[in-house]
């Protein structure tokens, strides 16, 4: 690849060179900081557990990982904090260009295992009554806060919808107005164009 780069012409090669950096900043923006805050931490917990045990965590072995996430599960850890970390590990290995040892067979077992074994239904919160919401939504100011939080509380009750769904509410709202504000425009486009 590298010849075939040094052949292209100075213009071209700079376009290539642009557009790499482009995928590069791509790839870069594949996952939100906050989830390469946590890999990396994740790994880096993975990291010394090896140093604590005379073993190099990259590339690391299945036997080692499979270990590894054994030790976790021994120490109380949470399925869905084990898979957290297990993905860093993979996610680790394959940026460094080695074969995951995540996927073997050994890990999948000793993860299947600990499944069974720790795995029980997530605890459910219970959901909030209407003599909690009306507790909640009397002790709001009467402000411009007071009342969009207290909008925000009776939508998310009425309609049954997580944190998640409320931001994502604002978010249909914010795309819907910039879908008119660009239909708005083409229409003014084709309305020039035309005259």
């Amino acid at each position: 690849m590298t010849d075939e780069l040094t052949s292209l012409p100075s213009a071209t090669l700079a376009r290539w060179e642009n557009l790499a950096e482009q995928a590069n900043h791509y790839a870069d923006q594949a996952q939100s900081t906050n989830t390469r805050r946590a890999y990396d931490s994740d790994f880096r917990h993975f990291a010394a557990w090896c140093e604590s045990h005379a073993f190099s965590p990259l590339p690391a072995t299945p036997a080692v990982v499979a270990a590894y996430v054994a030790d976790m599960a021994e120490q109380q850890y949470k399925v869905a904090t084990i898979n957290r970390c297990l993905t860093a590990i993979r996610r680790t290995h394959e940026t460094a260009g080695h074969e995951s040892p995540t996927t073997d067979t050994k890990v999948r077992q000793v993860m299947k295992g600990i499944r069974r074994v720790l795995s029980v239904a997530q605890e459910q919160k219970a959901a909030a009554t209407v003599e909690v919401l009306r507790a909640m939504v009397d002790t709001l100011a009467e402000t411009l806060i007071g009342t969009r939080v207290r909008a925000l509380l009776l939508v998310g009750f009425a309609g049954a919808f997580r944190r998640s769904e409320l931001v994502g509410l604002g978010r249909c709202r914010e795309k819907a107005a910039h879908s008119s504000r660009r239909r708005r425009s083409n229409q003014d486009k084709i309305l020039f164009e035309t005259q």
